[in-house]
């Protein structure tokens, strides 16, 4: 979850109106988490881990991987 704070100007023909700041709260329902090595060797092998975070009312999703 994060916090965006809006604001917007209009002109118009006649004018312009600055519209007065509003904050909107935004949230993904789902998403991935890749967790990476910080470096690696040409040739070595590594583990790559992944969460997948399901916030959907529902619980219902289909998620493809492809590495």
């Amino acid at each position: 979850m994060s916090l965006k704070r809006v604001s917007a100007a209009f002109i118009f023909i006649d004018g312009f109106c600055i519209a007065n700041p509003v904050q909107m709260v935004t949230f993904k329902k789902v998403f991935i988490q890749v967790y990476t090595p910080y470096s690696l060797k040409k040739g070595e092998q590594a583990n790559i881990k992944l969460s997948i975070f399901n916030y959907n009312s529902d619980g219902s999703i289909r998620v493809s991987e492809f590495l």
